[in-house]
């Protein structure tokens, strides 16, 4: 017991004696929780609220101290290093080599690389090759509707350790995208209720009774062929595209309200015509097996009624009055019933029909016809206008005949006693239907387009007359039978050059009638700002600052060069359209003294220019040519001068005195380097020559053999590539080709692109212009078949396309502006457009 006593009291003192030590241990000692700390302040008796630094970390308690051993020193820094690039963009649709992962090793085992999609759609992203060097990774980005980001990581392991790094790379839509068409072949006039429709290149424009243009409305699609049912009562029409398909399209405030095909009609439909058959609408169907009866009550579906299987002549033309079917060919009109198919009568057409219409005048019907040009070889000439009588069973009377000293093209019926005749090389008149020789001439049409005849007349009431020419559209008043021009609706004609100057203006160059223009749009809305007429044939111009630099073709017969001339626009009121240039131009009339002074036997064409300014000059260089007797002679006239310089000075001087002639046989085009180092000739079939401007020498000359020729060149905007086109000769074949072009002026080959539009279907234009944005990473070029692709330069040995529109014209000249969103092509005589490259 006195154990167990003892046991117990020895317990309570070392607890009475933790318990004491537990008093009287320092507060400082204490957790930072019994002292009251919140965050960074104290509170204090009196409750305000002090702010406090931290202290610094108090020492360790002894017990808390770190060993005595000696310090360990840091291990090695891992031999494996992975480092990204930074973020990354690119275009949808592009096979991309996902450049700038940086390995670093300094160990001998083999390395294993593994790329991982982090982030980003996967059906979006294809791993096209998975190489053993992180250089050349390829991927392929699938078509986006928008931005997308895309999170791609690398890890690297040698087998030990391990290293990692990612980039976020952004895929873009890029889209090429038709916005406007101006100008292209006025196709069709028809009515649209008490409104007028036009089918002018690809877009439809809407113009009111009076001839005022109410809206335009652009198709996605290359048209042929316009239809309206009739009675119109709504903006709903029928649209054929170039394979044949009809779309019903139905016009809305803004533009194309609806739009939907129509596979009941298929392909083969080549010609619809509008008749009104019992208070209903139907349309006369014309295939190459026959007719066909459509029924029109709904224009987004019209019903097939019936079907005529004749065999038609191609030139053959087709009118219907009631049940009967007029079918006018070369030799003979046929008269059938449509709903039996019945041939009920025969009759001598008495010459190649032109137009064909159904008139009533004094509660009588005509079948009206008129001879034109003889299409059969037989040379006859018997024009005019005839008139059949329509008997009340839809045969025909005996022709009732006006003849005619001229072929006719069409004619218009008035319905007040008057018809109005297209002639093919006439003014178009007006005749009374009496036949007396009273007739009326029609105001000069000149702006119609580049021939004298009209295509096709409509008519809106008796006195008022749409007439349709190649590139224009006229309204004329014939108010007692006197022809005034009440609204003239004309477009850009045949366009073959384009530039644009910065993000505001266009500059174009149109051809119409053999006569040359030079014209300032606005990028905005296609709108004209000035023209100016050109003495002769343009063949290039280059923009500098707000200026227009333009070379016009020499004339063989006054042995001139051609002409230089600086264009300055002066005002953007658009009633300066029709101004002459008043421009400072100097004559090339004169050559250095190489080639000699005389000039009587010699034939002189001036073929190119280009325009550089440097920081400390300004070069200029044209391709020229001269033949005089005893052989060609053919170079390059080089000029240069300071930088900051007026370009008039150069102009108004004496320019034998400032060139230098650098001779090379073939120079038809060149292309000056931004840094004025460098002047590339497309040589013909002496291929690609290099002059160095420093020593004014040629350091390089690339020929492709003797069946090809060189026929453009140009320099990229940051000097690093160079492209040219080469044609072979015996077939047109164009390709163009991809060189970079090193320090010393020595050219390099990097690829080929084909499939460029044929040398030999250019004529005056060589071949297609293509168009690079200012960095050297989009080709804008034109292909075969009317397309333009958009081309991905980021490895220039191994470029892929992009994107691709059909235009359904060729692409005669391609020009960018708003850092390449906005694209501008020059069609020829479809005119011009404007498209968006969505990137």
């Amino acid at each position: 017991m006195k154990s167990k006593r003892l046991i117990w009291l020895s317990s309570l003192l070392v607890i009475l004696l933790v318990v004491a030590l537990w008093q009287f241990w320092p507060k400082s000692k204490k957790s930072n929780k019994d002292q009251g700390l919140i965050g960074t302040e104290e509170i204090k008796d009196f409750g305000e609220v002090e702010s406090k630094k931290e202290s610094p970390p108090q020492a360790p308690l002894p017990s808390q101290a770190p060993p005595t051993t000696a310090p360990v020193s840091a291990p090695p820094p891992s031999s494996l290093l992975v480092k990204a690039p930074d973020r990354l963009s690119v275009a949808e649709g592009s096979s991309f080599y996902l450049q700038g992962f940086q390995v670093t090793y300094q160990g001998k085992n083999k390395l294993v690389y593994d790329w991982k999609l982090i982030k980003g759609p996967s059906d979006k992203i294809e791993w096209v090759k998975l190489p053993e060097s992180p250089s050349e990774l390829q991927i392929l980005i699938g078509n986006l509707s928008e931005k997308t980001d895309f999170v791609i990581s690398l890890k690297v392991s040698d087998g030990v350790q391990e290293a990692e790094d990612r980039v976020t790379l952004t895929g873009v839509p890029a889209k090429l995208k038709l916005v406007q068409q101006l100008g292209g072949e006025l196709l069709d006039l028809q009515a649209l209720g008490d409104q007028w429709l036009a089918l002018w290149g690809r877009s439809l424009q809407l113009y009111s009774n009076q001839g005022s243009l109410i809206q335009r409305a652009q198709l996605d699609f290359v048209p042929q062929a316009l239809f309206v049912p009739q009675p119109a009562t709504l903006k709903e029409f029928l649209v054929q595209d170039k394979q044949g398909d009809w779309y019903w399209i139905q016009l809305g405030e803004e533009g194309i309200q609806s739009q939907r095909q129509l596979p009941m009609l298929g392909n083969k439909v080549s010609y619809l015509k509008s008749l009104n058959l019992r208070g209903k609408p139907y349309a006369l169907a014309r295939l190459p097996e026959g007719v066909e009866l459509w029924n029109f009550e709904d224009a987004r579906k019209p019903k097939l009624k019936n079907s005529l299987k004749i065999s038609l002549d191609p030139q053959a033309r087709l009118a219907l009055w009631e049940q009967s079917l007029f079918v006018v060919g070369e030799q003979e009109i046929q008269v059938y019933e449509l709903t039996s198919s019945r041939l009920l009568a025969s009759l001598p057409s008495g010459g190649s029909p032109q137009d064909l219409q159904i008139i009533s005048w004094k509660q009588k019907n005509y079948l009206a016809l008129s001879i034109g040009q003889d299409r059969t070889g037989q040379a006859r000439q018997d024009y005019g206008l005839q008139l059949f009588e329509i008997s009340t069973d839809g045969r025909l009377g005996s022709a009732r005949r006006l003849p005619l000293k001229e072929p006719m093209e069409s004619f218009l019926w008035l319905a007040n006693g008057y018809f109005v005749f297209n002639f093919a090389n006439l003014p178009s008149k007006a005749f009374d239907f009496n036949f007396t020789e009273k007739s009326i001439s029609l105001p000069s049409l000149s702006a119609l387009g580049p021939y004298p005849q009209l295509w096709r007349s409509s008519y809106i009431n008796q006195i008022q007359v749409w007439l349709r020419g190649a590139s224009a559209l006229a309204l004329i008043n014939l108010s007692d039978l006197k022809g005034e021009l009440l609204e003239t609706h004309s477009s850009v004609d045949e366009v073959l050059w384009l530039k644009a100057q910065g993000d505001t203006d266009l500059w174009l160059g149109e051809k119409r009638s053999g006569t040359y223009t030079l014209k300032l749009l606005s990028q905005a809305d296609l709108s004209l700002k000035q023209a100016w007429s050109l003495a002769g044939e343009l063949r290039n111009l280059v923009v500098f600052k707000k200026q227009a630099l333009i070379l016009s073709h020499g004339e063989e017969e006054k042995a001139t060069l051609g002409s230089i001339a600086l264009i300055s626009p002066v005002t953007s009121n658009a009633s300066q359209a029709s101004q002459e240039l008043q421009a400072p131009s100097k004559k090339l009339s004169w050559l250095p003294g190489e080639w000699g002074s005389s000039l009587s036997d010699k034939q002189i064409m001036a073929w190119d220019l280009d325009f550089k300014e440097t920081q400390q000059k300004q070069n200029l260089a044209v391709a020229v040519s001269a033949s005089p007797s005893g052989g060609d002679q053919e170079g390059v006239l080089f000029w240069s001068q300071k930088a900051g310089d007026d370009l008039n000075k150069l102009l108004v001087q004496d320019l034998s005195e400032q060139s230098q002639l650098l001779n090379q046989s073939g120079a038809k085009n060149l292309s000056l380097s931004q840094d004025g180092r460098a002047l590339i000739v497309a040589a013909g079939l002496n291929g690609l020559v290099v002059f160095d401007l420093e020593r004014l020498q040629v350091v390089t000359r690339l020929s492709f053999g003797e069946a090809w020729s060189v026929s453009r060149v140009e320099i990229s905007p940051t000097g690093n590539l160079v492209l040219a086109s080469i044609v072979e000769l015996a077939t047109g074949r164009t390709v163009l080709k991809l060189f970079s072009i090193n320090p010393d002026l020595r050219l390099e080959e990097y690829a080929n692109l084909g499939d460029l539009p044929s040398w030999q279907s250019h004529q005056t234009w060589e071949n297609s212009s293509w168009a690079l944005t200012y960095d050297d990473y989009y080709l804008f070029l034109p292909k075969r078949g009317g397309k333009l692709e958009v081309y991905n330069l980021s490895l220039p040995t191994k470029p892929f396309a992009i994107a691709e529109l059909n235009l359904g014209s060729e692409v005669l000249s391609v020009t960018l502006a708003k850092q390449f969103k906005e694209v501008f092509v020059a069609l020829g005589k479809d005119g011009l457009a404007k498209l968006n490259f969505g990137f």
